[in-house]
């Protein structure tokens, strides 16, 4: 129970069951519950955005849903979302030493809180210069303005041997794809549409489809040997879309995938204390670069949006003590 968003009654039931004794099946059915965050509910900010050719510069300003201009552009309180999450999968253990588990799942999200789209319109701006804001160009605020389904597949693989007495090596895999897709859009609000802007518009939707990498692969070995202990992993981050406008689909680029390795080794020099030699994304690899008319005329190389960052190349050594 909620003082301010209500109350809900959630619950999970699950079930695993042998087929035999290396073999089992299981599944889940639950049922979820958020209220909204203090930040998304409160939340304000003014971000200065590069549109148009050749770039200008914009002020946009989230509004929190409470404020007199949200209203005026349609926005209502927070409500709660809710959710529904099924999965059923299959875990193998032919070996103490070996386990494979294989799991879909498909996630309900219902009034998910999302960010509007940017609202630059002519009619827009002159709102808000008539409310104090004449050097803000554009606005926008939270809302539960979408539902969502996710579609997901785990595949983990793990596997331990011992090489010889002090010598062993864990093996370990795993590989993650998920689909989400908007199921549905709430009508815009009248105030908005008067304005000629969109509640959640197609950036704001190519966000949450196709914003984030649909497949994920992991690979790790762990390699302990006496005093020594050396870790290298290898990951394949897939690919993502981002939409530069809402209405030039020119602007819209997809980010291809990427090998990324790290590894480290882990010397315990006495019982007391141990070094670690280390290097994240080992081979330097960096994202692709933003398309020229994404790039505010060179100014930005990368884009924000790569999972894995822009820095290339980090080297480090840590020392660790204990009593």
């Amino acid at each position: 129970n909620y003082s301010d968003f209500g109350s809900a009654t959630t619950g999970k039931i699950a079930s695993r069951f042998e087929l035999t004794p290396t073999v089992a099946l299981r599944g889940a059915l639950a049922t979820g519950f958020r209220a909204p965050s203090l930040t998304q509910s409160w939340f304000s900010s003014t971000a200065t955005n590069f549109t148009g050719t050749p770039p200008v510069a914009v002020e946009n300003k989230t509004f929190p849903v409470g404020t007199t201009v949200a209203s005026l552009l349609g926005a209502s309180d927070l409500e709660a979302e809710t959710s529904v999450n099924v999965s059923y999968g299959l875990t193998w253990s032919p070996t103490k030493t070996f386990t494979l588990s294989t799991d879909f799942y498909r996630i309900d999200v219902d009034d998910r809180v999302v960010l509007t789209g940017n609202m630059i319109n002519a009619t827009t701006r002159a709102l808000l210069a008539s409310n104090g804001f004449s050097g803000v160009g554009g606005a926008r605020y939270f809302t539960n303005a979408i539902d969502t389904r996710t579609d997901g597949l785990d595949i983990v693989l793990n596997y331990g041997v011992a090489l010889t007495r002090n010598n062993t090596l864990r093996l370990g895999m795993a590989y993650n794809n998920n689909i989400t897709r908007v199921t549905h859009v709430k009508p815009t609000p009248a105030a908005l549409s008067t304005l000629g802007e969109a509640l959640f518009d197609r950036v704001e939707r190519v966000r949450y489809e196709r914003g984030q990498p649909r497949s994920n692969f992991r690979f790790t070995t762990d390699h302990q040997w006496k005093r020594f202990n050396t870790v290298f992993q290898v990951q394949r981050v897939g690919s993502l879309v981002t939409a530069g406008s809402a209405t030039n689909v020119f602007q819209d680029q997809e980010f291809t995938p990427k090998w990324i390795a790290d590894a480290n080794i882990n010397v315990d020099i006495t019982r007391q204390l141990a070094v670690t030699v280390g290097a994240d994304n080992l081979f330097d690899v960096y994202p692709d670069r933003l398309i020229p008319i994404n790039s505010n005329s060179g100014t930005f190389a990368y884009s924000g949006a790569s999972p894995f960052g822009f820095n290339g190349r980090f080297l480090f050594v840590r020392l660790s003590a204990r009593r």
